[in-house]
């Protein structure tokens, strides 16, 4: 049809091929049901797509619908790039129909305005070698608190399994991502601390409470947990190598869950059977969890947002929802989705059931993504001197960084 509405659609795209196809496979059914419609797909890159998405807001070449990640909603929305939806949302079940947390990253704080609708949320865990933990008498209450996971892990560390010594702990990928702040902070929170209050406005990544979740963590390469060539991976090649026997313990995401269930290639389906997951150990204030994930927003120059909007309703539609969840490895945002036999039965998801109830997300700022660079920048100096240094940690290399990222989180915020 020459007179079909064209919609530009922005995905981002993964190394999980399942994720590519499912999402073509929506476009595909989509269109069958509104046959007026054509939706123009493109899949975007997570390293890119940011700086591609500031340079279009008004050009002819932007999106009409966009996936986002989830700490991206506040700045967008504060810059005017999306389509306020509170007047819409009442046609995919109101507000009360999505997980609390995560609609929460899509409101702005200060208007209340609903930005982005959920689409699915990201929960980090603690991966451990049942098998591992049985042969030296140990069980996962054993890694449930701070004391009894530090000793726990030292009686495992090195543990010989199948004629080779397997390490305790591969955690701690130190390559220049946003995976540095994400795997620190269940530590901090664990200890009290936080990197800002939003009730008070303070910067508190440098207070003592920080300091003391961040010492803990770092300080599992001290004690030899954590090999020091971890410094040298990025997260994705840190969970290949622990699933492939690497080590006994590992944080990734609930992504594992699902894809073992298709035995990739890169799992050892014999060590990877053995893998459960937990949550973080608890501190002093508990145990709590990072948990991030992807919003669909409409961009607000879009001429066709009505139309925009009736793929948003598709997407967050209890059919596709379960669908892409169940597919790519994620959860649903949509609570009915989630409240269903096949996430409350799994086996292996029913510990992220757990997980849920502890997980934490970044505070809503207009400003978060330069914050997020600085906590990088800062962490970065600390794991680079921790690889220089045969996996010592220098506790007062670490308490200077993180006053120096005070003091830019401080400068940034108040411009």
């Amino acid at each position: 049809m020459s007179d079909r509405i064209i919609l530009n659609v922005w995905f981002i795209s993964s190394n999980n091929s399942y994720m590519n196809d499912v999402v073509t496979l929506f476009v595909d059914l989509f269109e069958k049901d509104h046959p007026q419609i054509k939706i123009n797909l493109e899949l975007k890159n997570w390293n890119t797509v940011w700086e591609e998405l500031l340079g279009v807001k008004s050009s002819t070449h932007a999106p009409d619908v966009v996936q986002i990640g989830s700490t991206w909603v506040g700045y967008l929305a504060q810059q005017g790039y999306l389509l306020g939806l509170n007047d819409k949302i009442a046609d995919v079940g109101g507000a009360e129909a999505f997980d609390n947390s995560i609609l929460k990253t899509c409101i702005s704080p200060e208007s209340g305005v609903i930005s982005a609708l959920p689409w699915f949320i990201d929960a980090r865990g603690m991966y451990y070698r049942e098998d591992i933990l049985q042969k030296c008498n140990l069980s996962v209450k054993d890694i449930a608190t701070w004391d009894s996971f530090l000793q726990s892990s030292k009686i495992i560390n090195n543990v010989e399994v199948g004629g080779k010594k397997v390490p305790a702990l591969g955690m701690g990928a130190g390559l220049k991502t946003g995976e540095l702040v994400h795997n620190v902070m269940p530590f901090v929170w664990a200890a009290g601390g936080d990197i800002y209050h939003e009730a008070t406005k303070e910067v508190v990544i440098n207070s003592e409470e920080s300091l003391k979740g961040l010492e803990f963590y770092f300080s599992l390469f001290s004690q030899g947990l954590i090999p020091v060539h971890c410094v040298g991976l990025d997260p994705a090649q840190l969970s290949v190598e622990y699933f492939q026997g690497a080590y006994s313990i590992c944080v990734s995401n609930v992504i594992d869950v699902f894809s073992m269930a298709y035995t990739e290639s890169f799992y050892n389906i014999d060590i990877a059977k053995h893998c459960l997951a937990t949550r973080f150990p608890a501190g002093p204030k508990g145990s709590f969890s990072f948990a991030g994930g992807s919003a669909l927003g409409i961009m607000r120059n879009s001429i066709y947002q009505r139309e925009a909007w009736e793929f948003l309703k598709f997407l967050s539609g209890v059919e596709a929802q379960i669908y892409y969840a169940k597919s790519c490895g994620t959860i649903p945002a949509v609570k009915k989705a989630f409240h269903t036999q096949y996430f409350l039965t799994n086996p292996r998801f029913v510990a992220f059931t757990e997980i849920l109830k502890t997980v934490r997300y970044y505070p809503v700022l207009s400003q978060w993504g330069r914050i997020e660079e600085t906590l990088v920048n800062r962490l970065f100096e600390i794991y680079m001197d921790i690889g220089q240094n045969e996996g010592k940690c220098d506790l007062n290399l670490l308490r200077k960084q993180m006053n120096r990222a005070a003091v830019e989180i401080k400068e940034i915020l108040s411009t």
